[in-house]
C-alpha cells in the first residue's frame, strides 16, 4: 500500500491546542467503535476480531511527545488548526495508533463549529480523479463526539484537497524528510 495523506482540521483555541499537546495520549482501546468499523467497512485483510482483541501497541506520555514529526499550522485569527502529513503510514498498526491519539482532540475543540475532521486518504499516491471517493480513515468531530465513518463529507474532502493543492514541491520534500529523516 502506498502512503496516504493525513489532514486534521479543527476549530480550537490556542490554549486548548496547548492543553491537548500536554494531555496524556489516547490509545486504540480508549475507543469502542474500531471493531464494528473494521468489520463494516472491510478495511483490512484478516479477521477484525483478532486484530482488535490482540492489539497491544500502545503509546505513553503526552500527545506532544508522540506527534513531533507532524506538520501543523495554526491560524490564530480564526482559531483553526491544520495538522498534516503528506506521506503518512500505509500500514494499519502505526496508522491507527496515531489516529487514536488524534481522536483525543475532540475534547478540546470549540463547540458549535463546523468542518472539524480528520481524513487519511490517497491524495499524493492515489488516482487524482478519484480523490474524495474513498478514505483509509475519516472522522468527524461534532458536539463532543468523534464519528468514525466512511461516509465522506464532500466539503471536508474539498478543504483537505485544497490545502494539499496549495502546497508546493518544497513543502512535499519537507514533509518527507520530517517523516523519514
Amino acid at each position: 500500500m502506498e502512503e496516504p495523506s493525513l489532514l486534521l482540521r479543527v476549530n480550537i483555541t490556542k490554549n486548548s491546542w496547548n492543553d491537548f499537546l500536554e494531555s496524556p495520549v489516547k490509545n486504540f482501546h480508549d475507543f469502542s467503535d474500531w471493531r464494528s468499523w473494521l468489520k463494516e467497512e472491510k478495511k483490512m485483510y484478516g479477521d477484525p476480531d483478532d486484530f482488535v482483541d490482540n492489539w497491544t501497541l500502545c503509546l505513553n506520555g503526552r500527545v506532544r511527545d508522540n506527534l513531533e514529526w507532524m506538520h501543523y499550522e495554526y491560524d490564530e485569527e480564526n482559531e483553526i488548526l491544520v495538522l498534516s502529513n503528506l506521506f503518512f503510514y500505509g500500514n494499519f498498526d502505526p496508522m491507527l495508533r496515531v489516529v487514536s491519539i488524534l481522536r483525543g482532540i475532540n475534547e478540546f475543540t470549540k463547540p458549535d463549529t463546523v468542518n472539524n475532521f480528520l481524513v487519511i486518504y490517497p491524495y499524493w499516491w492515489g488516482d487524482r480523479t478519484k480523490v474524495g471517493e474513498w478514505a483509509n480513515v475519516y472522522i468527524e468531530f461534532d458536539h463532543g463526539r468523534n464519528l468514525l465513518t466512511n461516509i465522506l463529507d464532500k466539503r471536508n474532502i474539498d478543504i483537505a484537497t485544497e490545502y494539499f493543492d496549495s502546497k508546493d514541491e518544497d513543502w512535499a520534500k519537507f514533509c518527507h524528510e520530517k517523516m523519514y529523516g
